[in-house]
């Protein structure tokens, strides 16, 4: 979770709240989606399954866009 933590503070500090808010969106999604089915099957270990697939995908999905904000920037 702390690697988010930075990688949302970056994303602000670069005036990316647009695209930061639609990772979150993507990510609550997603959680809500693997709760619908993880809970019901594995109980509170498919929360917690559901939960660390959805922080990897937010700091995939936000990593990438701050790595290639920083591409475009040095290319520009």
């Amino acid at each position: 979770m702390i690697p988010n933590l930075v990688l949302t503070q970056s994303t602000i500090a670069t005036n990316q709240e647009y695209f930061y808010a639609i990772g979150t969106l993507l990510a609550a999604t997603v959680n809500i989606t693997l709760n619908f089915y993880f809970i019901p099957a594995y109980g509170t270990e498919g929360a917690v399954y559901g939960t660390i697939a959805t922080e990897a995908f937010l700091m995939i999905y936000i990593g990438s866009g701050v790595i290639l904000n920083q591409r475009r920037k040095k290319i520009s």
